[in-house]
């Protein structure tokens, strides 16, 4: 899915305007079933408006109503393909406790063939990404052989 990538966010735009690029957005929180999908024009509406509220919501982010750096940097992200929202009676609600439980915790370990100084920064970087997005934490374990 293409989207707009987050040096491309403008901001301080308001309900009625053409945004270009905000129908990636739409389509993005469709399928995410955060927006009903019915509009996917690049018009700033208020469902958008509060699809991105929800969104950001969700993900611990501040609620500001528009893509800001943060929410693309989240859309741009891998992730999996399970829908956040779940419909019901033609309503948007949040049920985490469809979710799955997932780790938050996870340990990790070199092999001494593969310790080198650019897997360790890959990884480092990799995990630190992970950590400020998911909220999951990663702890060196030290391999003896």
């Amino acid at each position: 899915m293409s989207v707009m990538g987050p040096t491309d966010v403008v901001s301080g735009f308001h309900i009625g305007e053409n945004v270009p690029g905000l129908s990636n957005y739409k389509l993005y929180l469709h399928h995410y079933n955060y927006h009903n999908g019915f509009d996917i024009s690049n018009l700033y509406t208020q469902e958008l408006q509060s699809a991105l509220e929800l969104f950001q919501t969700t993900f611990h982010l501040s609620p500001i109503e528009q893509p800001d750096y943060e929410t693309s940097l989240l859309i741009l992200a891998s992730r999996c393909n399970l829908c956040d929202i779940i419909l019901e009676n033609s309503r948007m609600m949040f049920e985490k406790s469809l979710l799955p439980k997932w780790k938050k915790e996870f340990t990790y370990a070199f092999s001494p063939e593969n310790d080198t100084k650019l897997s360790r920064l890959v990884f480092s970087y990799a995990f630190d990404l992970w950590s400020r997005m998911m909220g999951l934490s990663f702890i060196e374990d030290v391999v003896v052989e």
